[in-house]
């Protein structure tokens, strides 16, 4: 609960880092597959992509055609506030 009341990113980011070890030391096991599931994502959470000259674009997290989220897991970024993404 407190992560979620913590205004304070630095403080956030320490919460966090004691929720999971916390996690890591209690949690025998970690199941990832899930079938079906709801996203509910933070709007912080962009796709970052780089071009050839450098230039980073940001862009908002989209399901593929097969309603898979996480294809692009490895070019999310969260950032400090939410950007403001062109249509």
């Amino acid at each position: 609960v407190k992560i979620r009341q913590e205004y304070n990113h630095e403080q956030q980011v320490q919460y966090c880092h004691r929720l999971h070890k916390i996690i890591a030391d209690e949690q025998p096991y970690t199941f990832l597959f899930v079938s079906k599931w709801t996203a509910i994502l933070d709007k912080r959470i962009v796709i970052r992509e780089v071009d050839d000259t450098a230039n980073i674009a940001y862009r908002k997290i989209t399901p593929t055609k097969t309603g898979s989220y996480s294809f692009h897991f490895n070019k999310w970024i969260k950032l400090a506030k939410m950007p403001e993404l062109k249509p």
